[in-house]
């Protein structure tokens, strides 16, 4: 399924123009994805799709998807979507505004998703830059850190009725909503940073071994005790048993909701 909505007037790309949506994902299809075009027809000059969902591979969609797109959808969960378009298109020919909804390898009515609040804006600089604020927490989530941030912008002169994810991508200097998530982790970090000791000093290995590790493949996956130092861990519960263990650095915990882990060994 593809359809496009003829942009009233056309869609001129600056260096501050953002697109942002609302992303509702019910059932899901192999791409689901939104784009922007010059025209209705389905060439590969460059990529125009943001590949937002789905079951297939974006890389296999030659030029069309981007395949830099961070997808953090969640069935029956809306996602807030912010870009700034001028990472990747620039110019003044866009006309369309598109969806894809596709599922062509088995029954084409799969696919259920909803969008909604869409916009094309244009981003001023920071209105909070040259502020001075800080904030306190019972707990820093990104979700407590955005509340801080549409409180202070209502009492801030020139933020008042403002979008607080606008303001975010503005004031982080950043181009997408998962980069602005990025930073208000780092910051999060930093605030908890003497309550707990960083994953990788915990094995006292290169950051790639935490990689291949999580991946299953160090001899600390499948081999025995022995060939483990043990020695390590009693001096590691003895440095650090009061103190919180970092998230570790690697891919499987990109989209890892809960921000937890659980160790698990099924055999000695």
């Amino acid at each position: 399924l593809f359809k496009a909505f003829e942009i009233p007037g056309g869609l001129t790309i600056g260096d501050n123009s953002v697109l942002s949506f609302d992303f509702l994902l019910e059932e899901i299809a192999e791409i689901h994805a939104i784009c922007i075009d010059e025209n209705l027809q389905h060439t590969s000059d460059f990529p125009r799709c943001f590949p937002l969902a789905g079951t297939q591979d974006a890389s296999k969609e030659g030029d069309l998807l981007y395949r830099g797109t961070e997808q953090t959808y969640s069935i029956n969960e809306v996602q807030k979507y912010v870009i700034r378009l001028s990472e990747f298109f620039h110019g003044e020919d866009f006309k369309y505004l598109a969806f894809i909804q596709d599922n062509d390898s088995s029954d084409r009515t799969t696919g259920v998703s909803t969008y909604s609040n869409i916009e094309f804006t244009e981003i001023a600089q920071s209105c909070l830059k040259d502020e001075n604020f800080e904030f306190s927490f019972d707990e820093c989530t990104i979700e407590n850190f955005v509340e801080e941030v549409e409180d202070l912008m209502t009492a801030t002169s020139g933020c008042v009725g403002n979008n607080a994810w606008l303001e975010l991508l503005a004031f982080f200097n950043v181009n997408s909503k998962p980069q602005i998530e990025e930073r208000i982790g780092a910051v999060c970090t930093s605030g908890y940073k003497k309550d707990y000791v960083p994953f990788d000093s915990i094995a006292g290995k290169h950051v790639q071994f935490s990689n291949e590790f999580f991946d299953g493949g160090t001899t600390w996956n499948y081999e025995h005790a022995s060939n483990v130092d043990v020695n390590r861990i009693e001096i590691m519960n003895a440095k650090y048993s009061n103190k919180a263990i970092g998230m570790p650095d690697v891919h499987n915990f990109k989209q890892c909701e809960l921000g937890a882990a659980m160790c698990c060994y099924v055999a000695n």
